[in-house]
C-alpha cells in the first residue's frame, strides 16, 4: 500500500479516475444501470466488436503516459519516479476494478430492493435470479477486456488475480459475497428458497445440472455459507436435506412407492449434482434413511407387500411387488443392515399371526404365511430365517400339514368341476392349495395324510369324487399333477398312486353293477381289507338288519361280485356299516320348489325307514327291528330330535308330520343330520366312544399324532422320554389331549415304528 493511497484529495487518483470514467463511459452506457440489461443489442454487438482496440487506445495510453506530462498537470506533486510509476499503474487497476464493482453493487441493491413489493420476497428473488445472473455474466464478459489488459500487461499490480483465480472468477465471487453481506442473517433463508423451488418443480431433467444457482457458484468458488464460520456449502446442503426429509418429505405407502421413490431420488440427485457431484450419494443416503429405510415405513411396506404379492412359487421378477422388495433389499444390503431388516420382517411375521381372527383364520393364516415366504425367498439371508419363524408361529410343520389338508378339502369342494368349460387350468395358477407345498416345502409325509382324506371323501361322496381323479378339468387332478412333480420319487407318492388305482378299480366295479340295475340304489366300493383302517373293523354292528330295499340291493351286489371275480369264493364281502353314506329323499318341499334330501349315516337310515309303516316306536322296538344297541339308538334318535324331525312322548319316538327344516342349514337341497358320538354297536353293550365325523376323523388324528411322534424322534439318536416327546408333539400339533397322545404313542411302538426301553423312546 502506498503512503498516501487513502487520501481523498489525492490529485493523481482523481485524474486517473476521471480518465477511466471517460474511457468506459460509452461501454457502461450500453447497459441499464439497475439491471445491467442491454439497452440496444445491435449497438452492443457493434461496439464490443471493436472494444479491445478501444481499450488499447484509452486504458493502454493511460498506462503509458509519461511522467513529465503528469508533473505538468500536478506541478506541486513531489515523487520518486520509480515509485510513481508503480503507484500510477496500481491506481489505474484500482479505478477499473472499483468501477466494475460499483456497477455490480448497484445491480445487487436493485435486485434485492425489487422484492420489497412482492407478495413473497424469496420466491420472487428465486424467480428473478436467472435474469439477474445472465445480465451480470454478460456485462462482465463484455467489460472483461479492459480488466484483462491490466492483468496481462501489468500482472504485478493486479494482486486479486492469480494463476488459479481469473478476473472473471474474482468478480463472480465478489457478486456472491455482496449478496451474502447484504442479506446478512437472511442469506440462508435465501439459499433455502432455491432448494424449495427445485424440490417443488413438476419436472427436473439432467439439463438442470448446468444451471448455476447461488449454491452451485458458492461450491465452485469455495465460498462459505456462514459469515462468521467456515461452514461450507456441502454441510449446509446436507443439513437442509436432513431437515426436509425429516419434516416435509412424505411418500404414500402404496404399490407405486418404488416408482415415486425413484423419481424423488433422481430429482435430488440432479439438485445435489448441480451443486457438487460428491453430494449425490450423501444426499440420497439421507433420503433413503428417512423413507424406505425408516423402520415404520419398512414395516408398512412389508405389510403392503404381504397383501399384494402373488401366491406363486416362481414369482416373476418383473412384478411390482418383487421390484419394490428388491429395492428394500438393496437399500439395506448395500449398507450392511440386513440384521435390522430381519428384525423388522420378524416383527411383521409375529404381528400377522396375532391379528388374524374370524371363521377363515385357517385359510388367512396359510395365505399370509405363503405370501411372507414368497417375499423372503428373494433373499438368501432372509429365506431360512423367515421359514423357521413362520413354521414356529404356525406351531410346527405337522400343524401346517393338518391345516393345508383342510384347505385342499375346502378348495376341492368349491372348485371341483367335471363339466367341460366350467373350470380352466389357468384359474388354478394362483391358488393357495396348488402353491403352498412348494412355498412352505411340505415333506412328502403329507401325502399319507392326504391319502386318508381321499379315502374318506370317496367313502362319503362315492363315484363323483373318484371320477375327478381322471378328469383334467377337476381341481383334484391338478393336485395329483403337483404331487407327482414334487414327490413323484417318494414312497408316500407310490402309496397315493396305489390308493388311486384301487379307487378307480372299485369305481369301475360300481359302474358295471349300476348297468345291471333298473333303478340303482347302491353305489358299492370294494376295498381290500388291508386298505381299511383296523379301528373301523372293531366298531361294526353285528348282523345289522337293513331295510328291505337295501337288503335286496346288497344281496344283488354279492351275486354280481361272485360273477365278475374268479376268486370270489375265496373272499368274503363285508358291509362296513360305519362308512356307509345315504341320501334319503323326502316329500318335504323347500321354498325353491325342490324336495328336501336328508344326508344320513346307514344307521340313521335304517331307523328312519322303520317309520315308513309306523308313526311312533319305542327304543326297544327299534333296537329289536334293527339289531342296533340302545346306546347307539339313543344317539341316532337324539340327532333327529335336535332338528325337530322326531319328538319324544311317553317313552315313544314320534315322527313329526309337520317338520319344516331350517333352510339356512340346507346346502344344495341337502340337510345333513349330524351325530355327535356313537358307541360300539352290539346288543350286548357299548365300549369305545368315537366321534362321528366323516369317516371317523379321530382315526385320522391318531395317524397324524403318530407321524408327529416319529418325526420328533428321527433326529434324537439317544432317544427321548415321555414328557419330552409330548412337549415336542404339542408344539407342532395343537388341540391334542394327553390321552390321545398316549394312545398314539402305544400304537406307534406296537407297529415297530419306534422302540421303548428303560423309559426312553427311540426311532
Amino acid at each position: 500500500m502506498f503512503p498516501d493511497e487513502q487520501l481523498e484529495d489525492d490529485p493523481l487518483r482523481q485524474f486517473i479516475a476521471e480518465e477511466v470514467d471517460e474511457a468506459l463511459e460509452h461501454a457502461f452506457g450500453l447497459f441499464d444501470v439497475k439491471t445491467l440489461s442491454v439497452k440496444d443489442v445491435s449497438e452492443e454487438e457493434r461496439y464490443f466488436t471493436l472494444f479491445s482496440d478501444l481499450v488499447e487506445m484509452t486504458i493502454g495510453v493511460l498506462c503509458k503516459i509519461s511522467m513529465p506530462l503528469l508533473k505538468i498537470h500536478f506541478p506541486e506533486w513531489n515523487y520518486n519516479s520509480h515509485v510513481g510509476e508503480s503507484r500510477r499503474l496500481y491506481l489505474i487497476w484500482e479505478a477499473l476494478r472499483h468501477k466494475v464493482e460499483n456497477r455490480i453493487e448497484v445491480l445487487v441493491d436493485n435486485y434485492l430492493k425489487s422484492a420489497d413489493d412482492a407478495l413473497e420476497r424469496y420466491p420472487y428473488l428465486v424467480e428473478r435470479w436467472s435474469y439477474i445472473l445472465a445480465n451480470c455474466r454478460n456485462f462482465l464478459k463484455r467489460i472483461l477486456p479492459c480488466l484483462q489488459y491490466m492483468t496481462v500487461n501489468y500482472p504485478s499490480v493486479a494482486k486479486e488475480v492469480t494463476r488459479k483465480l481469473q478476473i472473471f472468477d474474482y468478480l463472480m465471487i465478489y457478486f456472491i459475497n455482496l449478496l451474502k453481506d447484504k442479506l446478512a442473517d437472511d442469506f440462508e433463508t435465501f439459499l433455502e428458497a432455491f432448494l424449495s423451488e427445485q424440490r417443488s418443480r413438476t419436472s427436473l431433467d439432467k439439463s438442470y445440472l448446468i444451471c448455476e444457482t447461488p449454491l452451485s457458484l458458492m461450491s465452485k468458488y469455495k465460498i462459505s455459507v456462514d459469515r462468521t464460520s467456515v461452514s461450507d456449502v456441502n454441510s449446509f446442503y446436507l443439513r437442509s436435506v436432513e431437515l426436509y426429509a425429516a419434516e416435509k418429505l412424505q411418500i404414500p405407502v402404496n404399490m407405486h412407492y418404488r416408482e415415486n421413490l425413484t423419481k424423488l431420488l433422481a430429482r435430488h440427485a440432479i439438485i445435489a449434482g448441480s451443486i457438487s457431484a460428491s453430494l449425490v450419494t450423501h444426499s440420497n443416503d439421507i433420503i433413503l434413511r428417512h423413507t424406505i429405510m425408516d423402520k415404520n415405513t419398512t414395516r408398512r411396506l412389508l405389510e403392503l407387500l404381504k397383501d399384494n404379492v402373488e401366491i406363486v412359487a416362481s414369482n416373476s421378477t418383473d412384478s411390482p411387488a418383487h421390484q419394490l422388495f428388491a429395492t428394500i433389499l438393496m437399500s439395506y444390503a448395500s449398507r450392511s443392515m440386513m440384521d435390522e431388516l430381519w428384525s423388522i420382517f420378524k416383527a411383521v411375521i409375529c404381528a400377522t399371526f396375532q391379528n388374524v381372527e374370524g371363521s377363515h383364520t385357517n385359510e388367512i393364516q396359510l395365505l399370509d404365511a405363503c405370501r411372507l415366504l414368497v417375499i423372503a425367498n428373494q433373499s438368501k439371508f432372509l429365506e431360512k430365517l423367515a421359514y423357521d419363524e413362520v413354521i414356529k408361529n404356525l406351531r410346527g410343520i405337522i400343524g401346517i400339514m393338518e391345516r393345508y389338508l383342510k384347505i385342499c378339502e375346502s378348495t376341492i369342494r368349491k372348485f371341483n368341476q367335471v363339466t367341460a368349460g366350467k373350470t380352466s387350468e389357468s384359474s388354478y395358477n394362483e391358488s393357495l392349495a396348488l402353491n403352498l407345498p412348494l412355498i412352505m416345502k411340505l415333506p412328502s409325509s403329507f401325502l399319507t395324510i392326504y391319502s386318508r382324506s381321499l379315502f374318506r371323501r370317496c367313502i362319503v361322496h362315492g363315484l363323483p369324487v373318484i371320477q375327478t381323479l381322471t378328469c383334467p378339468r377337476s381341481f383334484e387332478y391338478q393336485l395329483f399333477s403337483l404331487f407327482q412333480r414334487e414327490y413323484g420319487s417318494s414312497p408316500e407318492y407310490d402309496g397315493l398312486e396305489t390308493l388311486k388305482a384301487e379307487l378307480l378299480r372299485s369305481a369301475q366295479i360300481a359302474r358295471h353293477f349300476d348297468e345291471t340295475q333298473a333303478a340303482p340304489l347302491l353305489n358299492p366300493l370294494v376295498f381290500e381289507r388291508k386298505s381299511v383302517p383296523s379301528v373301523i373293523h372293531e366298531n361294526l354292528v353285528d348282523d345289522l338288519i337293513l331295510p328291505p330295499d337295501m337288503r335286496h340291493c346288497w344281496t344283488s351286489f354279492q351275486k354280481f361280485y361272485d360273477l365278475i371275480d374268479a376268486k370270489a369264493h375265496h373272499k368274503k364281502l363285508q358291509l362296513i356299516d360305519s362308512l356307509q353314506h345315504c341320501e334319503v329323499q323326502t316329500q318335504i318341499q323347500l321354498s325353491n320348489g325342490t324336495k328336501l334330501i336328508l344326508d344320513l349315516t346307514l344307521y340313521q337310515t335304517c331307523i328312519l325307514t322303520l317309520f315308513n309303516d309306523n308313526d311312533a316306536l319305542s327304543l326297544e322296538e327299534m333296537s329289536a327291528r334293527s339289531n342296533i344297541s340302545i346306546d347307539l339308538l339313543s344317539e341316532i334318535v337324539e340327532s333327529f330330535i335336535r332338528i325337530g324331525f322326531f319328538t319324544s312322548q311317553n317313552n315313544l319316538i314320534i315322527l313329526n308330520e309337520s317338520f319344516s327344516p331350517d333352510e339356512r342349514k340346507v346346502k344344495n337341497g341337502k340337510l345333513r343330520v349330524t351325530m355327535t358320538t356313537r358307541g360300539k354297536s352290539s346288543k350286548e353293550g357299548s365300549a369305545e366312544i368315537i366321534q362321528h365325523m366323516e369317516g371317523l376323523s379321530s382315526h385320522w388324528k391318531q395317524e397324524m399324532i403318530k407321524a408327529c411322534i416319529v418325526r420328533s424322534l428321527k433326529g434324537e439318536k439317544s432317544g427321548l422320554k415321555f414328557d419330552s416327546i409330548y412337549a415336542k408333539v404339542e408344539s407342532q400339533m395343537f388341540g391334542i389331549s394327553i390321552g390321545e397322545f398316549k394312545d398314539a404313542l402305544e400304537r406307534t411302538v406296537l407297529e415297530n415304528s419306534i422302540t421303548h426301553s428303560r423309559s426312553l423312546y427311540k426311532y
